[in-house]
């Protein structure tokens, strides 16, 4: 205050600080939030909030660009099935694609996702070389996907275009799935499962017994997996065996050209919207679960970013599919309100 008043006398009238009074004190809070600012919407009692908070000392600089991505998810929330363009107005999305289990193969969608999962999943892969994973497909066969998802889920595709590209052709950029969740760890039966079927192809091909095929999984890790699940055990769990329906989060994926640009979360909101409707419909509620099944090692910190809590947790030993150091599988939940 006194270099206030040496600047400016006319103040105090001329009369120095003494003749100021002081009313009270305060400070400007600048916080931070640890992950980054958070820019994105959440529906809370039934009303749609958008968030935009968490930017430090760096407010002002960037509240243009934060106010104007603010306000497209503002449109998104009071729109959500509109047709959006990037501000750069080269790549177009397009509306959102609802398509039950049943219908995957009727709608000849089937062959295009498990390619588009296997493209994503080797992407990720190679991002994450430490983890020492050996390179092949996710699914190996289309059916393998559909079996995965189980009879009771939902897959939503979205769908995309470069402008810059000549033939400009929409295709898929992101995709998410839900399903009844099951807490039991059904790795066991699904390696059974994958060893008849690869039995039966092997006949059917006239193959030598225990010919690895081109995928991901192997009879070697077959194998390697079940004299793993025998050492460790079940996987621990803290999520309680209450009534709450809990749904699981499937095959969030997203073509690396398209990525940080909110398609995860986009899809994200369109599962929970489909789970909310679910649960309405059964007369169940008011409250539910999200579920995630995921690596630890490479996507814990993703989902913890989106509200998602771990509680359950299992340890593989070096070895498996490639790995030299060994690897986690968690599981994690979110709470929802029913809207």
């Amino acid at each position: 205050m006194k270099r206030a008043v040496e600047l400016c006398p006319a103040l105090t009238g001329g009369k120095g600080i003494e003749h100021l009074d002081i009313v009270r004190q305060g400070v400007g809070l600048r916080p931070h939030r640890h992950g980054g600012t958070r820019i994105e919407k959440e529906r809370v009692g039934g009303v749609w909030t958008v968030h935009n908070y968490g930017h430090g000392g760096f407010g002002y600089q960037s509240s243009y660009g934060c106010a104007r991505k603010a306000a497209e998810i503002v449109g998104e929330a009071l729109s959500p099935r509109a047709t959006m363009t990037d501000n750069v107005s080269t790549r177009q999305r397009f509306e959102i694609e609802r398509i039950p289990s049943r219908d995957l193969a009727a709608a000849s969608k089937l062959e295009s996702i498990w390619k588009f999962a296997n493209d994503v999943f080797a992407d990720r892969q190679r991002n994450f070389p430490e983890m020492g994973f050996e390179e092949g497909k996710r699914f190996e066969r289309p059916q393998d996907f559909q079996d995965e998802m189980g009879p009771n889920a939902v897959t939503f595709i979205q769908y995309g275009r470069d402008l810059r590209k000549p033939n400009g052709e929409a295709e898929i950029i992101a995709t998410a799935g839900c399903k009844p969740w099951n807490i039991a760890f059904k790795l066991e039966e699904r390696v059974e499962r994958m060893r008849e079927e690869r039995r039966a192809r092997e006949r059917e091909a006239t193959k030598s017994p225990g010919e690895s095929d081109d995928g991901f999984y192997t009879k070697a890790h077959e194998d390697q997996l079940l004299e793993s699940l025998e050492k460790t055990g079940p996987m621990t769990h803290s999520d309680g065996q209450d009534d709450v329906p809990r749904w699981e989060v499937m095959t969030v994926c997203v073509h690396p050209d398209w990525q940080k640009q909110g398609l995860a979360e986009k899809l994200l909101e369109v599962v929970r919207e489909e789970v909310s409707s679910q649960v309405k419909a059964q007369g169940k509620g008011p409250e539910f679960k999200l579920m995630v099944r995921t690596l630890k090692e490479i996507n814990e910190k993703y989902w913890l970013s989106k509200g998602f809590k771990t509680v359950g947790e299992k340890f593989f030993e070096p070895g498996l599919f490639g790995s030299p150091t060994g690897f986690h599988l968690v599981d994690m939940s979110r709470d929802h309100q029913v809207d």
